[in-house]
């Protein structure tokens, strides 16, 4: 048996795990959901709402409930990585809220890609650059001055809540995101000083390998005046740990290391990023041909083992969740596909897929899913009796 705490092989049991996958996912909808729905349609960051041509067929490709986004008391989440981590926070951030658990979202630093970790101060915790509380979130307020970006299906001005972000979220929860924040992310001795300062022991971590200096170097430049980073040149396309590699890529990195060691392991998930390339997902496809179309893209199996309340029950999972996500797995993790072939937008999997001439018929996406898949394999989304509580060892 090959433990879910050691290192796996990307792809895994994909074909007979194919049946228990479906009756497992297979959720009671409710209208907390359909309620949801219409959240994620104002909040969600417009670059990750995908709008294919065609209306859609099924109301829901995500067949979850809301619930899993709740953290259990006391429970401190570190989220670490791109900007694929950045939209994982978005979407949790839109479920506490959507269900009263989200107190304030505080905006810590969003500091420059020129800023130099060598002298850098360390953030001030108590002074965020801005602080939104959960009520003005739902209703769709921003931060005067710090609209950044568009949010939403109708594309209205929001903040950009990337770099070194906190959501207090009800029982004495929080969630720390660190997305595409140069300072930490260029410099292991600051990462190791900032995570020595951290106002809450984080209890559950998951780590993405962060983008490299030389990717931090051409934001600095296009900040200074200069061209837009070229995405052939420096980025996901280039960087190490594609979206098949084995987890000990992301293991290796430095930044796993410092936050993984004061952590208990099935606490720490270790986060591959998405292939994001045409999945050639056309309408009327159903679940086999979905398999088949990306076990040809991958060339090799893809599956989701030691991930689903069914399967952790069986034998070979012995109680031990899997700890690694691999982001391509989230497209099987969909209940129906039948948006024709965007899944995926500019890099990133669409976590809202709204029709282009309906732009109200919307449903949740892949992105989603990678956000349920990446709290599984942190031990969370899980019911009370099944652990991942929040109590416990934590980074100091």
């Amino acid at each position: 048996m090959r433990s879910a705490l050691s290192p796996e092989p990307p792809w895994h049991g994909g074909e007979a795990t194919a049946g228990t996958r479906h009756a497992s996912l297979a959720a009671a909808r409710s209208t907390s959901t359909t309620a949801w729905l219409g959240v994620l349609q104002r909040s969600t960051p417009s670059r990750f709402v995908c709008t294919p041509l065609g209306l859609l067929d099924s109301d829901h490709l995500w067949p979850h409930d809301v619930d899993w986004t709740q953290l259990p008391p006391r429970t401190h989440v570190l989220l670490y990585g791109t900007s694929h981590i950045y939209e994982m926070s978005s979407v949790l951030r839109s479920g506490l809220a959507h269900l009263g658990q989200l107190e304030r979202t505080d905006v810590i630093s969003d500091a420059s890609a020129c800023a130099d970790p060598a002298t850098a101060p360390l953030p001030d915790w108590g002074r965020p650059r801005s602080s939104i509380s959960g009520a003005d979130y739902l209703a769709g307020r921003c931060t005067p001055g710090r609209a950044a970006q568009t949010c939403g299906v109708r594309q209205t001005p929001c903040e950009n809540q990337q770099g070194l972000v906190v959501d207090y979220i009800a029982g004495n929860s929080t969630i720390t995101t660190i997305s595409n924040f140069g300072l930490v992310q260029r410099s292991t001795s600051y990462l190791e000083r900032l995570l020595a300062h951290l106002p809450h022991r984080a209890t559950h971590a998951a780590v993405m390998r962060p983008h490299s200096e030389a990717y931090f170097d051409a934001q600095c430049v296009r900040e200074r005046g200069g061209p837009m980073p070229d995405a052939t040149l420096v980025g996901d396309m280039v960087e190490p740990c594609d979206p098949y590699a084995d987890a000990s890529c992301t293991r290796r990195h430095s930044a796993y290391q410092l936050i993984a060691k004061h952590l208990l392991p099935e606490r720490v998930a270790t986060v591959l990023r998405p292939d994001s390339g045409p999945l050639g997902l056309g309408p009327g496809f159903k679940r086999p041909e979905r398999y088949q179309t990306l076990r040809r893209l991958a060339a090799r199996e893809i599956g989701v083992t030691c991930v689903t309340d069914d399967q952790l029950a069986q034998p070979g999972c012995g109680g031990h969740h899997n700890t690694t996500a691999w982001l391509t797995q989230a497209y099987l993790l969909l209940e129906d596909v039948r948006a024709g072939e965007s899944m995926a937008k500019a890099g990133h999997q669409c976590a809202l897929i709204c029709g282009r001439n309906d732009l109200f018929s919307c449903a949740q996406g892949p992105g989603v899913a990678a956000a349920w898949l990446v709290m599984r394999t942190m031990g969370l989304a899980r019911p009370p009796h099944a652990g991942g509580g929040g109590s416990g060892s934590g980074i100091i």
